[in-house]
């Protein structure tokens, strides 16, 4: 019996020496791994937070989406391209207008000097020349006198003098016109064009809304995960400080010698490791917030402090049925599927627009015109009107 006492003394010694030497070793390193009772907070700015709900988010991030605007200008386009491909099922009416001045023209020299004076002949008299015609009171002598001097008035002026008055080289020329034109046969070129403008705003219309909905995914699912990273965050918290009041339950009972060495360390490691688990919760925290404030375009050192629950079943639901999300959704009901085959009904519509090329068309045009030439630069008289209607013309 007396000689298993001192070793089991030594035992105990060199027990007790290796917990010192560990705990020498260990709680120098974790002296300074103490949980702060008070946890950085999510952002640095002093500025109160904004509160932010989940539907707020959503109208946040639809409004400053580029995605979104990309899509509504698809839709415009869209929109654009049925305009025209309508307008060939209606009249088309158009006005033209245009004006003319002529600086010089080569029927100057015809209409506006006169012929060269002859010497040897007599002048004639002055015009006008049917001033010298007489009544049938006159003598025969005086008809035949005034017969010669209208005569030689005649044959003294300018033979061409009369052009003056028509169009050629004019130096003022206005020209009006009006042209209406109806489509009545055209081989199905323009119910294709219409069927492929209409397919392309059906596609436009499934893009927008799939951006929408792919929108509101993201954002519900970057609120989620940041109002989680604060749960984890209070949790994990919440742990290092039970953590630091057993560490310092363990201490006062080592003080009075109610508890071991052992103990004591082990709640000191207990207590370090849980910081490592505060930090990373803590980190992923602020990645989750500037995720959220990167879809919401926020700034990034804005506080934002969000009141929907992540643990609101109502909350939840509400947000994945503004979303679009539907477990049940059949393959057919997929945007990228209806697109398919809005696509492919484009396509046939431009099918039918290559297959009209081989009939002629039919249209009914009609044009009305007015042209106006004076020597001013205001018209002087009235205009002489055309018209043409009435026909049907095959094109």
């Amino acid at each position: 019996m007396s000689s298993r006492k001192p070793h089991s003394r030594a035992n105990g010694l060199g027990g007790f020496l290796k917990t010192s030497l560990i705990a020498a070793i260990l709680v120098p390193a974790f002296a300074g791994a103490q949980v702060p009772t008070s946890p950085p907070a999510v952002t640095m700015t002093g500025t109160a937070p904004r509160a932010v709900s989940l539907d707020e988010a959503v109208r946040i991030a639809e409004a400053q989406s580029e995605q979104i605007r990309i899509a509504r200008a698809g839709v415009q386009r869209a929109q654009g391209q049925q305009y025209p491909a309508r307008s060939q099922r209606f009249p088309q009416l158009n006005g033209s207008a245009s004006y003319t001045r002529t600086l010089a023209s080569q029927f100057s020299s015809i209409g506006g000097s006169a012929p060269a004076v002859d010497t040897t002949k007599p002048p004639a008299p002055p015009a006008p020349c049917d001033q010298y015609l007489r009544d049938a009171t006159a003598t025969t002598d005086e008809r035949l006198a005034g017969l010669e001097s209208a005569n030689r008035c005649a044959l003294g002026g300018n033979p061409f003098s009369s052009f003056g008055s028509l169009g050629f080289g004019a130096k003022n020329q206005y020209n009006l016109g009006l042209a209406f034109s109806q489509n009545l046969f055209a081989g199905g070129r323009i119910s294709g064009q219409n069927q492929a403008a209409n397919a392309g705003r059906r596609s436009a219309d499934i893009e927008l809304t799939a951006q929408r909905a792919q929108l509101r995914l993201d954002v519900t699912q970057a609120y989620f995960d940041a109002a989680l990273a604060d749960r984890l965050v209070a949790l994990a918290e919440s742990s290092a400080v039970q953590t630091e009041n057993v560490l310092r339950q363990t201490r006062l009972a080592r003080n009075v010698g109610n508890v071991s060495e052992f103990e004591l360390l082990r709640a000191q490691v207990s207590s370090a490791n849980q910081r490592p688990i505060v930090i990373q919760r803590q980190s992923d925290r602020e990645v989750a917030y500037l995720r959220l404030k990167q879809i919401l375009n926020l700034p990034l050192e804005a506080p934002l402090q969000l009141t929907t629950a992540v643990d609101d079943a109502a909350a939840v639901n509400a947000a994945l049925a503004s979303a679009g999300i539907n477990s049940d959704t059949a393959a057919i009901d997929r945007a990228t599927v209806r697109q398919a085959a809005e696509a492919i009904d484009a396509q046939r519509g431009l099918l039918k627009v290559a297959k009209s090329q081989r009939f002629p068309t039919l249209a009914l045009t009609s044009q009305l015109l007015r042209s106006g030439i004076c020597a001013t630069a205001i018209p002087a008289r009235a205009v002489s009107p055309s018209w043409n209607g009435g026909s049907c013309m095959p094109q």
